[in-house]
């Protein structure tokens, strides 16, 4: 993943806009804007730089002190 790849998915979550994806009421001409559900509350998201040149297994190695739970489910994303 290039540089400018990694920039854009971490400012994807940095800049994430909640009235995108969820109904929301506009009110008082604009001025009020009330959400009617969110989707971000139980978000829990860690961007770990791990490297360019990392298979899989170095990516979890570096991250498994982040994370000692029972039972997790990983997402990874791995565009090298």
């Amino acid at each position: 993943m290039s540089w400018s790849q990694r920039r854009y998915n971490k400012n994807y979550f940095m800049n994430y806009n909640e009235y995108i994806s969820n109904d929301f009421i506009i009110s008082n001409g604009g001025k009020n804007i009330t959400l009617l559900n969110t989707d971000i509350d139980d978000w829990n998201i860690t961007f770990v730089d791990t490297g360019m040149n990392v298979n899989i297994g170095q990516r979890l190695k570096a991250v498994k002190n982040i994370y000692r739970m029972k039972m997790f489910f990983w997402l990874i994303i791995v565009m090298d």
